[in-house]
């Protein structure tokens, strides 16, 4: 009988009320979509190797571009996503922009060092 009882204006409106944010599930395809894009981004901050050369492999620019992407998606998905999802992909960039940040850091310190040794 309790779940009958709904306020006035919402019966006579006839709207039903919507789901608020952390109410919604977890989408699995939502979360899928975020591991491939941050495995990826991973991928180009040295988080596999070059099959050819077993080298790290280490693109600052292609990674910046995916993180980019990441952050335009969580503009995009702005409260329309549930907590859980929300948490994810707030994660995910997180950790990818420090990880970006830290090889850029080295990348920038391994160029002047190499700069500094250079005949002049």
């Amino acid at each position: 009988m309790a779940a009958e009882i709904s306020s006035g204006a919402e019966k006579n409106a006839g709207v039903a009320k919507a789901p608020r944010k952390n109410d919604r599930p977890a989408n699995r395809g939502f979360q899928m979509l975020v591991d491939f894009v941050a495995r990826n981004a991973a991928m180009l901050l040295g988080g596999y190797q070059d099959p050819r050369t077993g080298q790290p492999l280490l693109d600052l620019d292609g990674a910046r571009e995916i993180i980019d992407m990441l952050d335009s998606l969580r503009e995009t998905t702005r409260g329309n996503l549930g907590a859980e999802d929300d948490r994810l992909l707030l994660d995910v960039i997180g950790s990818l922009k420090l990880s970006f940040m830290e090889l850029s850091k080295a990348a920038a310190a391994a160029a002047m060092k190499e700069k500094a040794k250079a005949p002049r």
